[in-house]
């Protein structure tokens, strides 16, 4: 993605960010928006979002927090445990389903000490009928694939 291309994107995501109901309310994008400020914020990391679909029909789901919730870990591992520079973040939404994309340019997933966050972000999505799945992309990094069916 070329510097122009990614100042447009970080625009149009700004803009995204900024459409909300009502003064006192966030959206959902909002809220994603500061999870991620917060988790990367003194790490230095370069973060890439996109948001595709009807995120917004989310708010009121009970997919809303677990998709915040699903955010802030995988942030957290990548914070914490990646070495990563940059982290692209990629949240899908269609009438069936949730797709949520981590992907960092880091040391990869290694041996995990403990797995509660992942056990976490696995029962989320296994209540939503859906899936968690990491792998590393032939690049190098980690590659968290997350998905949940809407009701």
């Amino acid at each position: 993605m070329t510097s122009l291309d990614a100042t447009v994107k970080r625009v149009r995501d700004t803009i995204y960010r900024l459409h909300a109901d009502g003064p006192s309310q966030q959206t959902l994008v909002q809220r994603l928006g500061d999870v991620i400020e917060r988790q990367t914020a003194e790490a230095g990391l370069r973060v890439e979002t996109e948001y595709r679909g009807a995120v917004a029909d989310l708010e009121t789901s009970d997919l809303a927090d677990d998709v915040l919730a699903v955010i802030r870990e995988a942030l957290s591992n990548v914070v914490r445990h990646a070495q990563a520079t940059v982290v692209a973040i990629r949240i899908s939404v269609t009438a069936d389903s949730v797709t949520v994309d981590v992907t960092d340019d880091g040391i990869g997933v290694g041996t995990p000490d403990r797995a509660s966050g992942l056990a976490n972000m696995t029962r989320r999505a296994y209540a939503h009928g859906g899936n968690l799945q990491l792998n590393g992309p032939p690049r190098g990094g980690t590659h968290l694939h997350w998905t949940a069916h809407r009701r």
